[in-house]
Order: structure tokens, then sequence, then C-alpha cells
């Protein structure tokens, strides 16, 4: 039984990822449009903008699953066998605990809405909610990332309205900031990464730095948040949110197209002036001049100067003379 439970489980979980990325992708670029769908099935307004509150359900199995899994572990230790089966068993069977949360969160809503005044309306509201925590949970963070990736990118194209507008649809209110202030702060915060590096202790003194800018954003929150009317601070939360993520995005990224550009510059040098040096390892600068000889082979790989008849290198690039000619 165990054996067919663990074939099923990563086919549905394959099954439940795509439809995750489909249907979250739909909700980023068409809300609205969801919204209506769902509003015209219900016959009342049932869906108007997202509220985080409707993840609920996702964040409680997920507390659930990382005390399960905590105690889990502690039972598959204390049960293992010889052959590792019976601690395998214990993680299974604990594992299936995780249900209970979803499970009984689905049992409630479909009781309460059974009880509502409006059961239609309630039952196309609880689809909406189950789709949208399911979507979330099995891959759709995913496309919520790239979709933060994609409105930071296209802040500084044409296209600097598409995704703010869509968020602005999502959310009810404004959520990507005019300022790109935060941008600067995270890319110049990667540069600084990698450039202390470079320093002895060089890690704590990128941990205070990091550590310090997080300290004076956590000051900006919190003073933001005490002259924020209470009707507005929804609004706040959305912005902040986007800023973390966005702020996050250009970090790594910004990390990674420094390392790679150094590499490819490493490596540029390496065939330059090792590989395409000559055998003697000499660089092909200083000292040197130009050869036209069409016996000649001037390609990085295969060395520079290097003559086709004899595989050394040509000697009159040193004064001296082709012994060819």
């Amino acid at each position: 039984m165990l054996t067919s439970f663990g074939m099923i489980v990563p086919v549905l979980c394959l099954i439940l990822f795509w439809f995750s990325i489909i249907y979250t992708s739909l909700l980023v670029l068409r809300y609205r449009k969801v919204a209506d769908w769902y509003n015209r099935r219900a016959g009342e307004e049932i869906v108007s903008y997202f509220r985080f509150r409707s993840l609920m359900p996702l964040v409680l199995t997920a507390v659930v699953a990382m005390i399960v899994f905590v105690v889990g572990m502690f039972l598959a230790i204390s049960d293992e066998t010889a052959d590792g089966q019976s601690s395998t068993d214990t993680l299974l069977w604990v594992s299936s605990l995780v249900l209970v949360c979803p499970v009984a969160w689905l049992v409630w809503r479909l009781v309460k809405a059974g009880r509502s005044e409006h059961p239609r309306a309630a039952y196309w509201r609880l689809l909406y909610d189950v789709l949208l925590n399911l979507s979330i949970g099995f891959g759709g963070s995913i496309v919520l990332v790239v979709a933060v990736g994609l409105t930071v990118l296209g802040s500084f194209t044409k296209w600097n309205e598409f995704f703010p507008n869509k968020w602005r649809d999502i959310a009810g209110v404004e959520v990507v900031p005019e300022s790109k202030t935060h941008y600067l702060v995270a890319a110049g915060l990667s540069v600084v990464g990698i450039v202390v590096q470079f320093i002895e202790d060089g890690d704590n003194i990128a941990g205070n730095i990091f550590g310090f800018v997080a300290m004076v954003a956590l000051g900006v929150l919190v003073w933001q948040v005490c002259r924020t009317p209470k009707e507005n601070r929804r609004s706040m939360v959305w912005r902040w949110g986007y800023i973390i993520v966005s702020s996050y995005i250009v970090f790594i990224v910004t990390f990674w197209v420094i390392f790679i550009v150094l590499a490819l510059c490493v490596i540029y040098l390496i065939l330059t002036y090792v590989v395409g040096g000559g055998v003697d390892g000499k660089s092909s600068g200083g000292g040197r001049y130009e050869v036209k000889c069409e016996n000649l082979s001037h390609d990085i790989l295969g060395g520079s100067n290097k003559c086709r008849i004899s595989g050394d290198t040509c000697p009159m690039i040193h004064n001296g003379r082709c012994p060819y000619q």
C-alpha cells in the first residue's frame, strides 16, 4: 500500500505544480477577469481584491508541517532498524498528519457554506480559496517572484506601467512605488558584499553592513506604521512587501551578474595571455611587433603568432628571422 502511495504522490505533485503555474499566471495577468468570472457564477460579488487572510489555511498547514517534520524525525531515529524500512514507514505515516489541517479547514468551510444564507456564493468563494491556496502552495509562488522580477526589469523600459497596473488590479491599491531608490540600494549592497570579500575579515564587515541596513529599514517601517492611519495600512503592507521581495531579487541578480562578468574576464585573460601567449608563456604585447604572414595562427584557443609549419612561436616577433623565407 505504501509503495503504491509513493508512486502516486510524485505524479500528483507534478500535475498540481503545472496547474499552479498556469493558474497563478492567469491570476497575475488577468486578475480582474478571473474575479469577474467567480462573481458571475456566484450571483454576487464574492471576490474584489486579493486578501492575505485567504492564504491562512496554507500558512497553518506550513506551520503544522514543520512541527510534524521535527516530530517525525525524532520518531524515525528512535524507531530505525538495520534496513531502515521501519523509519521510512514512520516518516510516511507521520507526514500524512499534515493533511489533517487542510482537511479540517475544508470540512469547516463546507459546513459553514451549507448553513449560509447564500450557499451558492459561499461554495464559489470556497472554490476560489481552495484553488488559490493550492496554486500558491504547489509552485505558484515561483510565478509571483518572476512577476516581481519582470516588474523591476520593466520599470526601466517603456513597459514600466504594465506590471504595476496588474499589481494594482490584484491588491486594489498602489503596490509599486515610483521611487527606484531601493533598487539602487540593493544593487549597491551586492557590490559592497563582493568587494569586502577581498578584505580581511570581509564576512563580518558585510554582516555588519547588511545588519545596519536591515535595522534602518525596520526603523523606517515602524515609523511609517505609527504615522499611517489604520485604513491605509493595507497599502503600506503591499508596498513594503514588494520593496522587500524586489530588493532581494535585485541583490541576487546583481551578485550573479558581477560574478559572471568577473569569471568571463578571468577566462579571457587566461586564454589571451596564457594559452595564446606562445610556448614560452610570454605575453604577446610588450617587446613584440605585428608580423603579417599567411602561415601564422592568430586564434586564441590555437595560440597567437604560432607558425603552422613548425608549430612553434614565430621568431620574427622578437626581431628574429623566418627560416622558411
